[in-house]
């Protein structure tokens, strides 16, 4: 095979170009959708969520108490709770569990029938909730706290009284102290994020250049006028390549970009102050710089799978349903950076977009090796150079490029 002119492989590809931007469907997927859906969707939930927890938080709860009357000492502590209203059930417990079962209050104590003795076993206090709802694990957890520190003073108050010190109670006391940094914290919430998202929009950005590249052209009638040209198919192949990788990596980019600007002033507004300080910190332009390296022979690779699947469609929606479960396979590696797990082990390194998903993810976290980095940017460029070489082989069939 004679060696391509770069000349014709680059007039091809501003064609290409060209034709790819006046597609409405390929600029939507490229460049609208990254910078505005992925932002809205992530500060929108977050902006949800948080207004689901203040409301929780704020709205003055009543509880069912069973057998409050037995405990009149503990009901005057519980009542002094300013969100929370402690009322008396009687002996219901029934009639308090159908209510938390259904939603009607989010949790219900039962106190023991006999009250507080100071002999045999601690009497027990039952906290019923219905975890299925977040109003219930909320509230089920501010009554527990305040369970337990009421049941500390009372048990300080006994041991005054006997002169005993407090440090019966406890002995010793646990410290607890975080070494991670500011980078690693930050790459715990964006680290498993970003990856998934970046991978997803390289394959989603070009999907439909390589649909349009090829089975597209077979429903123009335009693919005949390429193939009859002075150019080779390797110089076509190349071209039609080119576009797809530009697309692919457009839109990788500017999910990246988005989201990193959506995680630093958008969603970082409904965040404790230090998690937005550490996400902002976390964004500096090594780890961008890195990621985006990993992306051109990740683009580079789905381009040329794309290309080398595609072509067989006759029509575009026969290509999409070539290309549908491609992209099943590809979530599901892609989602590895949610997965938790301690680094990368080295089967991993050589495996398409897992190691990808993996070693962004420690870009991000800040606990990248560099030996790793080039390892998958080799092994995922390898990956690619076998697409480019499996797309113009298949480019070289007439039995392919004239299915009708």
């Amino acid at each position: 095979m004679s060696r391509p002119s770069w000349n014709t492989v680059a007039l091809i590809w501003k064609k290409e170009l060209l034709d790819m931007l006046r597609d409405r469907r390929t600029v939507m997927s490229m460049i609208v959708m990254p910078i505005v859906l992925f932002p809205l969707l992530l500060i929108g939930v977050s902006a949800i969520v948080s207004s689901q927890v203040k409301k929780i938080s704020e709205t003055r709860y009543t509880i069912p108490v069973i057998h409050a009357g037995s405990v009149p000492e503990l009901m005057a502590e519980l009542q002094q709770d300013d969100n929370i209203r402690f009322e008396d059930f009687g002996d219901s417990i029934q009639v308090a569990r159908t209510l938390v079962a259904g939603g009607d209050v989010p949790a219900a104590l039962v106190m023991p029938g006999e009250g507080f003795t100071r002999e045999g076993e601690p009497p027990v206090i039952t906290l019923l909730l219905n975890k299925s709802r977040d109003a219930s694990e909320m509230i089920g957890g501010r009554i527990r706290e305040r369970l337990g520190e009421l049941r500390l003073n009372w048990a300080k108050e006994r041991l005054a009284e006997i002169g005993a010190p407090v440090t019966v109670l406890r002995p010793f006391k646990v410290s607890e102290e975080n070494i991670a940094s500011s980078e690693e914290m930050a790459g715990r919430f964006i680290g498993g994020f970003l990856p998934y998202i970046m991978i997803l929009m390289a394959l989603t950005g070009a999907m439909y250049p390589a649909i349009d590249l090829t089975a597209g052209e077979k429903e123009r009638g335009t693919m005949e006028t390429l193939l009859v040209s002075p150019a080779s198919r390797l110089e076509v192949v190349l071209g039609k390549f080119l576009t797809v990788m530009v697309a692919s990596l457009t839109a990788s980019v500017v999910a990246l970009f988005s989201m990193g600007v959506a995680f630093a002033y958008g969603f970082t507004m409904f965040l404790p102050a230090e998690a937005a300080t550490a996400f902002q910190l976390h964004l500096n332009p090594l780890h961008v710089l890195s990621a985006v390296a990993l992306l051109i022979p990740l683009a580079a690779f789905f381009s040329s799978l794309l290309l080398s699947i595609c072509i067989f469609a006759r029509t575009t929606r026969e290509a999409q349903s070539y290309v549908t479960p491609l992209t099943i396979l590809v979530i599901l590696p892609a989602m590895m950076s949610m997965m938790p797990g301690g680094g990368i082990s080295q089967a991993q390194l050589w495996i398409p977009v897992v190691n990808v998903s993996l070693v962004v993810k420690e870009i991000f976290q800040g606990t990248l090796n560099p030996s790793t980095l080039l390892t998958v940017l080799f092994s995922t460029a390898l990956y690619a150079a076998a697409g480019i070489a499996l797309t113009t082989r298949v480019f070289q069939r007439e039995s392919v490029l004239f299915r009708v």
